[in-house]
């Protein structure tokens, strides 16, 4: 039976709304935000109200705010009007520089309600179920009231929640508040119960320097890096979709664009609101497939997530949380295993003879015969030979190390909220002050006097520091196992087996089945016809590593983006530049003639000394640095036509060429090096 969460979204977006997003501009700070402009809450506003004031709603309003910011009693800053001008000044949480944001009209509170209700989609959102709208609130509202008439400033996303203390945005003020709401008050709280707590959850997951480390191209720099980015965006993702996108604290999801393609993905109406917030008028998918942003193939995610959680769910989920990180690695890594197999075998069915002639003729003679490696190779082409499946899993399933702890926002024994003048306040203070063991007395001398009500939202930066601790204490207790790895291991990293369909790992045979090296070096051979330019022939991965570099095209991350992947050219998809061309570039954006005038040289040689690679040289040579500014200079038209085609600067290099060309004959190796020498 499918778990009704309407009530919980219609709490989460109540609170999302209490506050106008131009509330800086109002004279009057206690105006209500644009709530009852959406049908489902309109009709359960008398409800709403109640549960927000009787039930206590207001108490997430009120620890955000002790926890955004200093409280500040009874002091109200207005925005400034200058001369036909309205003036609000914000200030940086860190370094408190001061920036002044101008709207060039000034508005009557009036035409303040106008503008903030007038761009709300009639069917879509005003007379749409509460997820939907909340979801739409949360990621549109705020950009799409900057775009407005009337306000039209990008700095509008900066008005502060209190002109008081102007450090924090108020769109961040409100998405802290419904994050709270949606922790205080769980999916399955009732009107007849008291307030919930919530715990700080904080997730991360290891290794992360090993990982990247392991690396022989630049793209295995950027597969491992972009990797850890991918897991760690769909953890917070996993989160987002249970509780909402505001229950992940950090990193912030607002504005991530692997998230907004997740958001299109799971609402494709969005498509128009996204467009409309774009300059170019595009979506984060089609921005990327335009060739006009790298950001989804560009890492940025941490591998540390901190999260607000129902206090009677917390375990649980983190449990969940750490199942969901095997699950999404596992299902890549499955994937890429298939699609090795599957493809091995389609090519061997097709082509197998041809594959063989190539292969032959570099196997020797001192391991064992021709035919024996004749008949090993036949026995591939059916894909119920390929055996490898219990060493892909243990390899895989050894791979990442999870860690979690849980911090209770405020004690759980107390009340969320104290009197000063209570008897039992003092008591109160103390239980606060041991769970966060702040450095400082918290709360200080002049909020003590100043204010009658406090909240543990006092203590928020001390219970993160202290969150920090306590994983940090966790993984100094940890331990790691690595499964054990016979015959032949990675020539990358020289951790785990390279795999090979026939390399056995179960019972007895994973301290080692007797294959042969030769038959490993086969097989690698034959990866690299398969993949040629992924897989040189001479190298010999593991199952983490052969993760790492296909996953993008092979391991679903692409589909799972929404992005194309037809594109054959790993690099092309990924727009990241090689090494080569990282090192070229300045040379190349200097002299595009001489550049042009190389690659003529070279394509000549190639023509008349390799005829056979002369296509796949032209491929890898004629597309792009992935350098902007010298990609530019190239080609300044950007056209598909021969003449003004794209360069890449790995056609300097004879070792990677010969590497890109999969050339294994040391004459035809000793032809390509003379003559990039001689270009």
């Amino acid at each position: 039976m499918t778990e009704d969460r309407t009530p919980y979204f219609r709490r989460k977006l109540f609170a999302l709304l209490h506050d106008p997003q131009l509330k800086a501009l109002y004279q009057y700070k206690n105006g209500k935000g644009p709530w009852q402009q959406v049908d489902e809450l309109y009709r359960y506003g008398e409800e709403l109200e109640s549960w927000w004031q009787s039930h206590q709603g207001v108490i997430a309003d009120h620890i955000a705010a002790a926890s955004d910011r200093l409280s500040i009693k009874g002091i109200f800053k207005d925005a400034q009007q200058l001369g036909g001008r309205t003036q609000v000044e914000v200030r940086h949480p860190l370094s408190g520089e001061k920036q002044h944001i101008q709207i060039w009209n000034p508005l009557t509170e009036g035409q303040l309600e106008e503008i903030q209700n007038r761009i709300i989609p009639y069917e879509k959102v005003r007379h749409g179920e509460p997820e939907k709208a909340f979801w739409w609130f949360w990621r549109f509202y705020p950009q799409l009231i900057a775009q407005e008439t009337g306000i039209q400033t990008s700095a509008a996303l900066l008005l502060p929640a209190d002109t008081r203390i102007p450090d924090c945005a108020v769109q961040d003020h409100n998405s802290i508040v419904s994050g709270l709401t949606g922790a205080l008050f769980p999916r399955n709280w009732q009107p007849s119960e008291p307030v919930s707590h919530a715990d700080l959850l904080l997730f991360t997951f290891s290794p992360v320097q090993e990982f990247i480390k392991s690396s022989r191209k630049l793209l295995d720099f950027w597969s491992g890096s972009y990797l850890l980015h991918y897991l760690s965006a769909r953890l917070c993702w996993f989160i987002a979709e249970r509780y909402g996108p505001d229950a992940v604290i950090t990193p912030s999801l607002w504005g991530q664009e692997i998230i907004d393609a997740w958001i299109l993905k799971k609402y494709p109406e969005f498509d128009q609101y996204f467009r409309e917030i774009d300059s170019e008028n595009s979506t984060p998918v089609s921005r990327f497939n335009d060739r006009l942003s790298n950001s989804l193939s560009t890492a940025g995610f941490p591998n540390v997530i901190t999260a607000l959680v129902p206090r009677e769910e917390a375990k649980t989920f983190a449990e969940e949380l750490t199942q969901e990180m095997r699950k999404l690695w596992k299902k890549i890594g499955t994937q890429v295993r298939d699609h090795i197999r599957q493809t091995c075998v389609k090519h061997l069915e097709e082509r197998g003879p041809e594959i063989w002639e190539k292969i032959a003729p570099t196997m020797g003679t001192t391991e064992g015969s021709h035919t024996n490696y004749e008949r090993e190779f036949q026995k591939w082409h059916q894909q119920s030979n390929w055996e490898w499946n219990k060493l892909w899993d243990a390899q895989l399933d050894h791979t990442w190390k999870s860690y979690w702890t849980l911090v209770p926002l405020g004690d759980p024994e107390k009340s969320l909220k104290a009197k000063t003048k209570d008897p039992d306040y003092k008591s109160w203070k103390e239980a606060q002050q041991t769970l966060a063991q702040s450095r400082v007395q918290l709360p200080t001398d002049p909020e003590e006097k100043a204010y009658g009500n406090l909240n543990v939202g006092t203590w928020w930066g001390s219970l993160q520091t202290r969150l920090g601790q306590s994983i940090q204490a966790i993984k100094n207790t940890r331990t790691w196992r690595i499964p054990v790895a016979p015959g032949e291991r990675s020539t990358l990293s020289g951790m785990y087996s390279a795999v090979h369909p026939n390399l056995l790992y179960r019972d007895k045979f994973c301290e080692g089945a007797g294959l042969p090296a030769g038959s490993m070096r086969m097989f690698w051979k034959l990866m690299g016809e398969v993949y040629p330019g992924l897989f040189n022939g001479s190298e010999m991965l593991n199952a983490v590593e052969l993760t790492k570099r296909m996953a993008w095209k092979y391991g679903g991350i692409a589909e799972c983006l929404g992005v194309s992947e037809e594109d054959d050219d790993l690099e092309n998809l990924i727009r990241f530049p090689n090494l080569s061309s990282i090192a070229a570039a300045r040379f190349a954006h200097e002299a595009p003639e001489k550049v042009k005038q190389y690659w003529r040289e070279l394509e000549r040689q190639i023509r008349q000394l390799l005829p056979k690679h002369r296509d796949r040289f032209g491929s890898l040579t004629r597309r792009p640095f992935q350098v902007p500014k010298t990609d530019a200079q190239l080609n300044p038209q950007g056209g598909d036509q021969p003449t003004d085609q794209p360069y890449n600067g790995v056609m300097f290099s004879s070792k990677w060429l010969v590497d890109d060309l999969s050339l294994q004959d040391p004459d035809d190796i000793a032809l390509l090096r003379g003559a990039v020498d001689q270009a």
